[in-house]
């Protein structure tokens, strides 16, 4: 069954589902659900202007020179487009790069396309904001 066959407030609550993998898998760093969640060409663009693929937040992550403390997401808008969901709002992040902590709110935009069975996160870009 593709995405669009589906009931636009199923589709929202699978996007839903999807983003909160996505969370949940940086907070406890799971290799296994970030490799289904992400795809091989995936791109990250963080709040001070780097971009890192899967491949680098994987490593990073396996290697413990980035581990998240707390991630609070401020009830994030989920858009449909066809078999594209585009998901926007605001996050505190409170993680540890190299042993230094950082407090990271930031507002986001990530992008979600339908590969059945599932939702993938296509690419992610966050801005820092003020509290």
């Amino acid at each position: 069954m593709s995405a669009e066959d589906k009931a636009p407030s199923d589709r929202v609550a699978e996007v839903r589902v999807a983003h909160s993998q996505w969370w949940n898998a940086l907070m406890a760093g799971d290799q296994t659900a970030l490799d289904t969640l992400l795809p091989d060409d995936f791109f990250y663009y963080n709040p001070y202007g780097a971009s890192s693929t899967k491949a680098e937040i994987m490593k990073n992550l396996k290697s413990g020179l980035v581990k998240y403390d707390s991630i609070k997401d401020k009830a994030p808008l989920i858009r449909l487009h066809a078999q594209t969901a585009i998901v926007t709002g605001r996050v505190v992040i409170d993680f540890q790069s190299g042993g230094q902590p950082i407090h990271l709110p930031a507002n986001y935009t990530a992008v979600y396309g339908w590969t059945a069975p599932y939702w993938r996160l296509l690419a992610y870009q966050a801005t820092q904001c003020a509290l």
